[in-house]
């Protein structure tokens, strides 16, 4: 909905007139007109307009008149009507061979026909067709506003937005995650489909748009895309989904069915981007809502404060949580916030705030993927997974337990590798406790699971799952409740050695913790340290004058093995 110079030429007295020159351009858009009384008129151009002149400022240097037809096209003139007769018997050869060079429409108009008709006619269907467009805009404004306002979302809009452009729609996240699907045919809907990929159960629009172009005073973009498998190409068109500086993802459409139109379509899928910015902002608020109920009575019960099952089941029960099992709490610390914002132009720029939501939703993915159930939350910058656990586990002992627990791992492991895989940008470690026969226990679950994670990673590094289990005797030290005791053991033990490793620039520490990891084997130990044999026994001799002889004993052994233990769980 469009006036462009062809539809000039077909009004009043303009259809009297004559293209000489730039014919390729007659879809150029009018928006205006203008009068060119003074050789200096390119400051007063604007784009859009068409600029009526009889060449009379210029009459005295017809030379320039093809530079002045080029400057013109780079300020997005719409045209140029040129009155002959009077100045000029005819448009002057420069003025073509320019105007056809960069398409830009150059009309011939009699000398008898007043600028004053040309200009009334001109603005009077430039005001039709802006007072049809806004019409038009007004309606479907108010078709999108009804949707929301009758509880309508994302999908209702991508099905109407489908039927308005006549072309498949789909609405994606910051990530490209699909919201919403639509099409107004079979045949539309499969071309959309095959450019969506799922992982982990969580559908994904694989387009690349590098090759995307902005669309002049439109938010919507223009795109080319490739579709291998068929050996095909598609022209699509996508729109920001935007609430001031924050983007909440996009709307996608391709050319399937019929041309893309500039004017009405782009306004369609313009105001489809506000109302589905209202619909994702409305769905963020009530988001927010249950997750400030879900962290409520999360706390309540990871610190164990509920103590009735009826009151587990009733609050559970208003969450859509299934908390009547045997449960086990995973925790997973994520590392590496610094994520990679996409590329420029209409796709979601990243907030961290979105991210947030962004790595919950992935987390949430991962985790159906492994147990329909599961509950996940976030929890003081933690992800916290409550998974179900075999009912008769509790009971396990020996070779069963200890089965159990590697079942437990493999567990953590597949939901790393489907949220690594979903996140990619992220570092992930997990932390897991043990199984309890109740909700009631869960707090003892999480708190394992937090030591895990706390203990565990430190010792092990990042990118691994740590089973509370799997802690040896920090176990037993996590369980202490006066750490400065602990504190003053170790000090007691190693004090001496890294007082003379700090006085004498040495390594005596380290080699008691390489050596003693080696089993007391010398050999093994002088490799891992890079020694001559004799230097390391020149070491371990030292060692043995400021903590005492341990080499054949075994309880001094066991006594520095712990303090060094301690020490690295401080220090950590």
């Amino acid at each position: 909905m469009t006036f462009t110079v062809r539809d000039a030429l077909r009004t009043g007295r303009l259809s009297e007139a004559h293209i000489r020159a730039g014919a390729d351009g007659l879809g150029r858009i009018v928006s205006s007109v203008n009068v060119m009384e003074v050789p200096d008129i390119l400051a007063w151009i604007k784009p859009h307009e068409l600029l009526l002149t009889t060449l009379y400022p210029l009459r005295d240097d017809p030379a320039s008149l093809g530079s002045f037809v080029l400057e013109l096209a780079q300020r997005e003139l719409a045209g140029i009507v040129v009155k002959t007769g009077r100045y000029f018997e005819a448009i002057p050869q420069e003025m073509c061979s320019a105007a056809e060079r960069c398409k830009l429409p150059l009309i011939e108009l009699r000398s008898e026909v007043s600028f004053d008709e040309i200009i009334t006619e001109l603005l009077s269907s430039i005001l039709s067709v802006q007072t049809q467009r806004l019409q038009h805009s007004e309606e479907v404004h108010r078709r999108f506003t009804a949707i929301v306002l009758a509880g309508g979302g994302l999908q209702h809009i991508a099905d109407n937005l489908a039927l308005l452009i006549g072309n498949p729609v789909a609405i994606i996240a910051p990530d490209r995650r699909i919201l919403a699907l639509a099409a107004a045919d079979d045949a539309s809907k499969d071309t959309l489909n095959a450019f969506v990929r799922v992982r982990v159960g969580v559908r994904y629009l694989h387009i690349d748009t590098s090759m995307c172009q902005g669309i002049t005073e439109s938010t919507v973009s223009k795109f080319r895309c490739n579709l291998q498998a068929k050996e095909k190409h598609f022209i699509g068109f996508a729109c920001a989904i935007r609430v001031g500086a924050h983007n909440y993802g996009s709307i996608v459409t391709l050319e399937t069915n019929r041309q893309f139109d500039y004017d009405e379509d782009a306004i369609a899928m313009e105001h489809a981007a506000t109302v589905s910015a209202l619909a994702v902002t409305k769905e963020q608020a009530i988001v927010a809502v249950e997750r400030k109920f879900q962290s409520d009575f999360l706390d309540d019960l990871l610190a164990g404060r509920i103590l009735s099952m009826e009151t587990v089941i009733s609050r559970a029960q208003t969450l859509d949580w299934r908390l009547d099992r045997p449960g086990i709490v995973y925790v997973v610390e994520v590392r590496g916030d610094d994520l990679v914002s996409p590329a420029s132009g209409w796709q979601a720029v990243y907030r961290p705030d979105t991210a947030s939501s962004l790595l919950l939703e992935s987390a949430r993915a991962a985790a159906k993927h492994v147990d329909s159930e599961a509950i996940v939350v976030e929890k003081s910058g933690q992800l916290i997974f409550i998974l179900g656990a075999a009912p008769a586990r509790v009971g396990y002992k020996g070779a069963r337990l200890k089965a159990s627990f590697k079942n437990d791992i493999d567990v953590g492991q597949h939901l790393l590798r489907n949220l690594r895989f979903l996140q990619r940008d992220r570092q992930f470690v997990m932390g897991i406790g043990r199984p309890c026969e109740d909700a009631l226990h869960l707090h003892r679950s999480y708190r394992e699971a937090q030591q895990a994670l706390a203990i565990g990673s430190q010792l092990q590094g990042s990118g691994t799952v740590i089973h509370f289990n799997d802690l040896g005797f920090q176990r037993i030290l996590s369980q202490f409740e006066n750490p400065a005791e602990l504190q003053a053991f170790a000090e007691e033990l190693l004090g001496t050695l890294i007082e003379y490793d700090t006085h004498h620039d040495a390594d005596l520490l380290y080699t008691l913790e390489v050596l003693l990891n080696s089993n007391l084997n010398m050999a093994v130990a002088a490799r891992r340290l890079h020694l001559h044999y004799n230097s390391l026994r020149y070491r371990l001799q030292k060692i043995e004058e400021l903590t005492g002889p341990f080499m054949d004993d075994a309880q001094q052994r066991m006594n520095l093995e712990l303090a060094l233990q301690i020490r690295k769980a401080n220090r950590e």
